[in-house]
C-alpha cells in the first residue's frame, strides 16, 4: 500500500489515481516538484514569497522596490550548517519535506557514485573534477546546477533520468569522454552545457564533415565488409542530389548480392525480400545507432511501368531503397555513370562481373516486363526496363539513402 500525496488515503502500490479523491498521483507529484524551484533562476525555494538566490517574487510579499535591499539567506552553494547532513560520500542539505539538495562530496578521488534517492537538485560544482568513471543519479532528480560536474575527465557513463527539468551553464563541460543526451523532460538548458565533451567533438566533426558534402562529390559514411577479411570497412557514397537540409547518396560500388525476392513469384518493391533485408540485417551491419538516426525516412514511390502496364505497387517508408528506373535516369548524367564495379566481398557472394566491362549488373526497384521480373542496370550502364527474374542471386546491390545534414 501506498499513500495519496494529495488526500493522504490509503491506495495500492499500482494506482494511478486516488481511489478517494481522484487525483492523477504521478502529475500531482510533477507538479509538487515543480513548485519546490524558482521559476527564474531554478533555485530551491524555502516557502518564502521570495527566491533566496535571486529575489525574484513568488507571491505576495514585499513590494518590488524592496526587492534589492532584501537579505536573503544562503543558496545551494553555502548551506546552513545546522542542516546539513553526509551520506555516505556526499554533503547534503536536508529540506522540510524531506528530499535533499546535494552540495558536494567528501572523497573526490572515488571511481564511482550512487546518488542516493531523495535527491532532488545537485548544487553548482558538486561533483566538479572528481576522478569517477561511473555516476548513477536517482528518478526524481530536478536539477542539475553550474558546473556540477564540469572537468570529471574520466567520466565515461552516467545516466540522466526522465524527471530532470533544469540544468545549469557548463554543467557537463571539459568532461572530455563522455557522450549524453538530454532527456525530453529539460524544460531549461544553460550555456556550453556539453562544451568539449565526446559527444559534441564527434557531433562538431560530423557536422563539418557534412557541410563538405556536395552533388557529384564522394563521401564516406557506415561500415561494410567489402574483401575477403573479417573487418568492415568505411563505406564509399556518390552524392546525387543535395537539398538545404539533407543528400541523397547512393553506393559507390556494388556491396552485395542478392536476389530481389528470394521466390520466384508476382512482387512488387513493397512486398520483395530486399527491402526488408535492406531496412533490417544490412542497415544494423552498415550503421551504428547515431549513423540510422541521420539517415531520413523516405517515402518511396515506385511508378507504374507505362511501357508494359506492370504496377510499381504501394509506397512505401524506408531508411534504405534501390533507385527506380525514372530515378536511375534522372540523377545519373549518362550511362557510363552507372557503371559500377563490385566490391570483393560482393564478387565473392556471386555478383556477376562482365568481362568486357568489369562492372555488374544492379537492381532498380521498378517493375519489370513480367510479374515475376524486376528493372536492372545492365553493365554497361543500360537502364533495363524489362528486367530479370526477379529470384536470380548473382545481380548486385547498390543501396541508396537520404541524409539528415542537420542531425
Amino acid at each position: 500500500m501506498k499513500i495519496c500525496p494529495k488526500c493522504n488515503a490509503s491506495i495500492i502500490d499500482t494506482a494511478k489515481f486516488c481511489s478517494k479523491c481522484g487525483v492523477n498521483i504521478k502529475k500531482f507529484e510533477e507538479e509538487q516538484m515543480r513548485d519546490r524551484f524558482c521559476p527564474e533562476c531554478g533555485a530551491p525555494l524555502s516557502g518564502g514569497d521570495f527566491c533566496t538566490e535571486c529575489g525574484f517574487r513568488i507571491s505576495g510579499g514585499a513590494p518590488e522596490d524592496e526587492w534589492a535591499n532584501a537579505s536573503a539567506p544562503t543558496g545551494m552553494k553555502s548551506p546552513s550548517s545546522q542542516n546539513e547532513e553526509v551520506m555516505e560520500l556526499f554533503t547534503c542539505v536536508k529540506q522540510a519535506d524531506g528530499t535533499y539538495i546535494l552540495t558536494g562530496l567528501t572523497d573526490k578521488t572515488a571511481f564511482q557514485y550512487t546518488v542516493p534517492q531523495g535527491v532532488v537538485a545537485i548544487a553548482d560544482g558538486a561533483f566538479e573534477g572528481c576522478n569517477a568513471i561511473k555516476i548513477t543519479l536517482p528518478d526524481g532528480l530536478l536539477k542539475v546546477g553550474a558546473s556540477a560536474f564540469r572537468a570529471c575527465r574520466n567520466l565515461t557513463v552516467i545516466n540522466i533520468p526522465e524527471s530532470l527539468m533544469i540544468v545549469g551553464d557548463e554543467a557537463f563541460a571539459d568532461c572530455e569522454m563522455l557522450d549524453i543526451t538530454l532527456p525530453s523532460s529539460v524544460m531549461r538548458v544553460g550555456k556550453d552545457v556539453t562544451r568539449n565533451t565526446i559527444g559534441e567533438i564527434k557531433a562538431a566533426a560530423r557536422k563539418a564533415e557534412l557541410a563538405k558534402w556536395h552533388k557529384g562529390g564522394t563521401v564516406t559514411f557506415g561500415s561494410y565488409w567489402q574483401d575477403e577479411s573479417d573487418d568492415k570497412k568505411p563505406i564509399e557514397w556518390l552524392v546525387l542530389a543535395k537539398q538545404a537540409k539533407k543528400a541523397l547518396i547512393i553506393s559507390k560500388y556494388c556491396l552485395d548480392a542478392m536476389p530481389y525476392n528470394e521466390e520466384k513469384v508476382d512482387v512488387t518493391w513493397e512486398t520483395c525480400t530486399l527491402r526488408k533485408w535492406l531496412n533490417g540485417e544490412f542497415l544494423n551491419d552498415a550503421f551504428t545507432g547515431e549513423e540510422q538516426k541521420m539517415i531520413a525516412s523516405t517515402v518511396a514511390r515506385t511508378p507504374d511501368s507505362p511501357k508494359y502496364k506492370r504496377k510499381g505497387g504501394n509506397n512505401t517508408n524506408d531508411k534504405l531503397f534501390l533507385l527506380s528506373t525514372d530515378e536511375a535516369n534522372q540523377y545519373f548524367s549518362s550511362i557510363k555513370a552507372r557503371q559500377c564495379a563490385p566490391t570483393a566481398y560482393a564478387k565473392g557472394n556471386g555478383a556477376v562481373v562482365s568481362d568486357k566491362t568489369g562492372y555488374s549488373w544492379w537492381w532498380l526497384r521498378s517493375p519489370g516486363d513480367y510479374k515475376q521480373c524486376a528493372a536492372y542496370v545492365y553493365s554497361d550502364g543500360n537502364v533495363i526496363e524489362e528486367g530479370l527474374i526477379v529470384n536470380y542471386c548473382d545481380r548486385a546491390v547498390r543501396p541508396a539513402l537520404w541524409v539528415n545534414l542537420e542531425f
